[in-house]
């Protein structure tokens, strides 16, 4: 749980002006959160935002944090805005990947783990149709 003096120390330092839902967003510690609005509605401000906030209020390691998005361009703009609100600290640690990346990475490491490759996996004759 978030020490009182810390949070309130973390909203001063980034000056976030966020709407009641969105801070609630950022403070959902436990479970996933979804994040669903339209287009320049601030969810990479929350997204940033939530992140400083595991890593520095909750002190959650930034290897323990999986942040997903839809685009190549969006991993970017949400490394680019982390680094100029927080610093490079945690930038380069943490885990900012698109979707596809997510899969890539279980399927390399099931690879990995099982000895073989993806598309021997479909072809395996113990899989069932």
């Amino acid at each position: 749980m978030a020490d009182i003096s810390e949070e309130r120390s973390f909203w001063k330092r980034i000056d976030a002006k966020l709407n009641i839902q969105q801070k609630e967003a950022v403070r959902t510690v436990n479970g996933p959160i979804l994040l669903l609005a339209v287009p320049g509605s601030g969810k990479t401000t929350v997204l940033v935002t939530r992140l400083g906030y595991l890593l520095y209020v909750c002190h959650i390691s930034p290897e323990n944090i999986l942040t997903m998005t839809y685009t190549v361009a969006a991993v970017h703009d949400l490394r680019s805005r982390y680094q100029m609100l927080f610093g490079s600290e945690y930038a380069d640690k943490l885990e900012l990947r698109t979707i596809n990346g997510v899969c890539s990475r279980i399927i390399r490491d099931y690879e990995r783990m099982s000895g073989k490759k993806a598309f021997d996996l479909l072809d395996d004759p113990r899989r069932q149709a």
